[in-house]
């Protein structure tokens, strides 16, 4: 139960990583809260079925839809997860920069914002395993 537990603090966190770059994309409120009830709803739908599940019953049925919809959303999370990442690192070497040599405007701040475009196209990467992954499951 324990690396049950530590696998949906780390899916939580990367969840809400990943929220950062469907936030850039996205501006509604309606496509967030989507966003926001579809993770949590495969985190409770897998923990329901670890609770109540038997071992006599094999790994069949709902048991096996749950962890699929959940390894689908966690990859999706990953994805996401280490493309921000990436963009962060260079990011923040920019901000390094920008703190050193001065930066012209002073509306705009030493920390450059999340680019829309990197954001567009690591949510278009993480979906491809995904999508492939529900794709698998539905046949």
């Amino acid at each position: 139960m324990s690396r049950f537990i530590v696998l949906a603090i780390l899916y939580v966190v990367l969840a809400i990583y990943g929220f950062q770059a469907f936030k850039t994309l996205f501006k509604s409120p309606l496509l967030h809260w989507t966003y926001i009830v579809l993770f949590l709803g495969t985190l409770i739908f897998l923990t329901v079925k670890v609770i109540t599940y038997d071992p006599s019953e094999g790994f069949k049925g709902t048991a096996a839809v749950a962890g699929t919809i959940f390894a689908g959303f966690f990859l999706l999370a990953l994805v996401l997860g280490f493309f921000l990442l990436l963009e962060d690192i260079v990011r923040l070497i920019g901000y390094g920069y920008n703190k050193i040599v001065g930066v012209s405007d002073s509306n705009v701040g030493y920390f450059p914002s999340r680019r829309k475009f990197i954001s567009g196209i690591a949510l278009g990467l993480a979906a491809l395993p995904f999508g492939a992954l529900l794709y698998g499951m539905y046949r």
